[in-house]
């Protein structure tokens, strides 16, 4: 079958791009053919061996052909811009007539059975208009809260959103009437909190959805870690207020004046400058910025826990999962898709997001109580099995004919 995968970014580096790789190389490598869009121009690297690709238009092991395309923007993602220049993005993110006459230009070319979205900033989001038009069946996965907010995740000036101000109801309007009446798309998500934070502003029950985990593959490595080791928690994502980690590092700040441990800090972010400063005298904590799969799998190997301290709406960091397969326990906000993945006093602790206090007792308590990592990362190895990559492209392809067929 050949499918037509979609995202604003080609990389494997970050969550959804991640996310969006691993499912197009698990389909590849079951026999579809399959092709991905990216954005030009955009702030993107895959792994160092497939720098060739965008010479070639396919990857090293020839199964997936890349497709790069030019879609107007005043700059790129990652970016920073004036209000106006802002403005002016959105607008052509949501209605410029060039996004739908660029993508139709490659869905003429592949011919796609099958569409399959991921995050479409800097693509377009009236694309959804040209697919409904052309009937080509289209999955649109959901890796966060950008169908019905503008920043995402619904969470701005420290602290989640209470609704959806006039501008996200204005783009989620105009989104979902580009479908109204449309037979020829469904909706998957990795966790159901996700389907269910949409669904109070946003008529997703118009179509077909589906609860999948993301089809990823981890590079896991033995566990080295001992019980006579001294605690080293780790930090795995972006810098941003967002994921809590300001305030996980005071919980930690004041736990060190309890336990001594070390916590290592993988990831940048805008708030990455200001936290080094803040900390550049803690011998304790450690930031060693963006690191790849490689980095991040040895240091998961010798962590006493994962730390995910995150304050909005997760669908769920892939990063927990990895840690499930790593046999590392997590310790994390109970918000969003998180508690779906992990349980409580079982594979870790689901603690009450921002509570600043609980996590330092938390982290003081998890420390100096070794025999308890033990246990919890036994059950780990047994929880990892439920999101095995196997399954969820089961899953993928279970809908995929089903969809092809009816269509």
């Amino acid at each position: 079958m050949r499918i037509l995968c979609v995202n604003s970014i080609i990389s494997e580096f970050g969550g959804v791009e991640f996310a969006a790789m691993n499912l197009a190389h698990g389909l590849a490598d079951r026999g579809h053919e399959v092709h991905f869009l990216g954005a030009q121009g955009q702030k993107a690297s895959l792994r160092p061996s497939d720098q060739k690709i965008a010479a070639t238009g396919q990857d090293n092991l020839g199964k997936i052909r890349l497709h790069y395309r030019a879609f107007p923007r005043p700059y790129a993602l990652g970016e920073n811009g004036t209000l106006l220049r802002k403005a002016i993005w959105h607008i052509q993110d949501l209605m410029d007539p060039a996004n739908e006459h660029t993508f139709s230009k490659v869905v003429h070319e592949i011919e796609p059975d099958l569409i399959i979205l991921h995050n479409l900033p800097a693509i377009g989001l009236n694309i959804w208009r040209t697919i409904r038009k052309s009937g080509t069946p289209c999955i649109q996965v959901i890796h966060d809260l950008g169908l019905i907010c503008l920043n995402m995740s619904q969470f701005r000036s420290g602290r989640l959103c209470s609704g959806l101000c006039f501008a996200c109801r204005l783009q989620k309007w105009f989104r979902f009437s580009l479908i109204r009446g449309a037979s020829n798309f469904s909706f998957v998500a990795p966790s159901r909190a996700t389907i269910h934070g949409i669904e109070r502003y946003a008529p997703l029950s118009s179509w077909r959805t589906e609860i999948i985990s993301n089809p990823n593959t981890f590079l896991v490595k033995p566990r080295t870690w001992q019980e006579s080791d001294r605690p080293r928690l780790l930090y795995v994502g972006r810098l941003d207020p967002s994921k809590g980690v300001d305030m996980m590092l005071r919980a930690a700040q004041a736990a060190q004046t309890m336990v001594p441990f070390e916590l290592d800090i993988l990831g940048s972010g805008m708030l990455e400058h200001s936290l080094r400063q803040v900390y550049a005298n803690s011998r304790w904590v450690r930031f060693h910025g963006s690191v790849d799969q490689q980095t991040i799998a040895d240091f998961m190997s010798r962590a006493t826990v994962l730390l995910v301290p995150s304050l909005w709406l997760e669908t769920v960091p892939g990063v927990v999962v990895h840690a499930l397969f790593a046999g590392l326990p997590v310790v994390a906000s109970r918000i969003g898709g998180i508690p779906e993945h992990i349980e409580d006093q079982i594979t870790g602790r689901l603690l009450p997001p921002g509570d600043e206090k609980a996590w330092s007792a938390e982290i003081a308590r998890i420390v100096t109580n070794p025999g308890q990592i033990t246990k919890w990362s036994a059950a780990c190895l047994v929880a990892a099995q439920k999101f095995d990559p196997r399954v969820a492209l089961d899953a993928y392809e279970t809908l995929i004919q089903t969809m092809v067929v009816h269509s």
